[in-house]
C-alpha cells in the first residue's frame, strides 16, 4: 500500500473517535424525545462496545512520516464538540417536565440517555483527547486540553498526571496506580482524593486557576438552564471520570514496581476510540509521542478484551478482572 494511501487509512480510523460525540449532539440537541427514541439513541455506545468485544487485533506500527494536521484536526473537533454538547445537554435537561406519568417516564427515559452517552462521550471524547493534549508543547494545546477536564470537573488530572503519575508509575508515590488486592470502588475514592491533593500541593496556582474555571462553569449551567442540567451536568462528570478510572485501574494492575509500565491491548477498537491510549506502554516511555505515532508494545500482560469492554467489567464485576488477572500475571490460564 502507498504510504500516503496507508497514512489515510490511519486517519480514517481515529474518526471513529467522533462517532460518540456526533451521536451524543444529535441526540441533545433535538428532544425531549419520546421514551423508546430516547432510549434508541444510545444504541451507538452499545455497538461500540460489542465492536471493541469482537475487534480485530491491530498491533502494527504506524507509517513513518504521517502528516500531523489531520490527527491534530481531530483533536480540535472533539475539543469544539465537547462544549457543545456539554450546553445542548444542559438545555435538553430544562424542557424536561414532570407533569403526568407519562411526561415522567419519558424525562427519566431521557435523562437515562443523557447519562449513557455523555458519561461515555465525555470519557472518550473529552478525557481522552485532553490526555493527549495536555502533553502537548503548544500553550494553546495544553490550555484546550484544561477545558476539556472543566467540563468533567477534573482539571487537576493536568497536574496530578503529568508531574506525579508519570514520575512515578506503578510506584508508592503514584495515586493512579491500584494498590495489591484493592478494590475498583475503594481504588476510586483514594484516587480521586489523592489526586487532588496532590496537584494543590504541586502547583497550587494551576489546581486553584482549575477549581475557579469549573466553579464558573457549574455557576453558569445552573443559572442558565436551572437545578436539574446542574445536576446532571455533575452526574456526567462523575459518569465520565469513573470510567477514567476504571481504565487508570486495570492499566496498571498488579505491576507495582514492575515493568512493562502497563497491560497490553491490541484492540482496533480501543484504539481508534481512545486516541491511541490503548499504546499506553510506549505513551509513558515517550510521553510527548502524538497519539498517531505510539507502537503496540510486545511486552507485558495482555488484556483480553478492549478499553470499552474491560472498563465495564471493573466497575461491575471488579472481583471476576482481579482474578483473571492475577492469575495471568502469575502465569495461568
Amino acid at each position: 500500500m502507498p504510504a500516503t494511501a496507508e497514512a489515510w487509512l490511519w486517519w480514517s480510523g481515529y474518526l471513529l473517535s467522533l462517532v460518540l460525540p456526533l451521536t451524543s449532539l444529535a441526540f441533545l440537541s433535538g428532544g425531549p424525545w419520546p421514551w423508546w427514541q430516547a432510549l434508541a439513541w444510545t444504541l451507538p455506545v452499545w455497538l461500540l462496545i460489542a465492536a471493541d468485544w469482537h475487534s480485530p487485533s491491530l498491533r502494527r506500527a504506524p507509517p513513518a512520516g504521517l502528516p500531523r494536521w489531520p490527527f491534530d484536526a481531530i483533536l480540535v473537533a472533539l475539543g469544539l464538540l465537547q462544549p457543545l454538547n456539554i450546553f445542548a445537554m444542559a438545555r435538553l435537561v430544562s424542557l424536561t417536565h414532570w407533569g403526568d406519568a407519562a411526561e415522567v417516564a419519558e424525562t427519566l427515559a431521557n435523562l437515562t440517555a443523557v447519562r449513557i452517552l455523555m458519561g461515555t462521550t465525555s470519557c472518550s471524547a473529552a478525557i481522552a483527547p485532553a490526555h493527549e493534549l495536555i502533553h502537548r508543547r503548544a500553550l494553546w494545546q495544553r490550555l484546550l486540553g484544561r477545558l476539556l477536564l472543566c467540563t468533567v470537573l477534573y482539571d487537576h488530572f493536568a497536574v496530578s498526571h503529568r508531574r506525579l503519575h508519570h514520575r512515578h508509575v506503578n510506584g508508592e508515590q503514584d495515586p493512579a496506580s491500584a494498590r495489591p488486592g484493592e478494590t475498583y470502588e475503594h481504588f476510586f475514592r483514594r484516587t480521586a482524593l489523592l489526586q487532588w491533593r496532590a496537584a494543590w500541593a504541586l502547583d497550587r496556582r494551576d489546581a486553584a486557576l482549575g477549581a475557579t474555571a469549573e466553579a464558573l462553569l457549574l455557576a453558569a449551567i445552573g443559572a442558565l438552564y436551572g437545578p436539574l442540567a446542574l445536576v446532571m451536568f455533575v452526574y456526567q462528570a462523575l459518569a465520565a471520570v469513573r470510567l477514567l478510572e476504571a481504565v487508570n485501574y486495570f492499566q496498571h494492575w498488579g505491576l507495582r514496581g514492575r515493568n512493562p509500565g502497563a497491560w497490553v491491548c491490541d484492540s482496533a477498537v480501543s484504539l481508534f476510540v481512545f486516541l491511541g491510549l490503548p499504546r499506553h506502554a510506549d505513551h509513558h516511555r515517550h510521553a510527548l509521542k502524538p497519539y498517531q505515532t505510539l507502537r503496540c508494545d510486545d511486552q507485558g500482560p495482555k488484556l483480553w478484551a478492549g478499553y470499552l469492554c474491560m472498563a465495564l467489567l471493573v466497575k461491575n464485576r471488579c472481583h471476576v478482572f482481579r482474578a483473571k488477572a492475577d492469575a495471568q500475571l502469575a502465569g495461568g490460564p
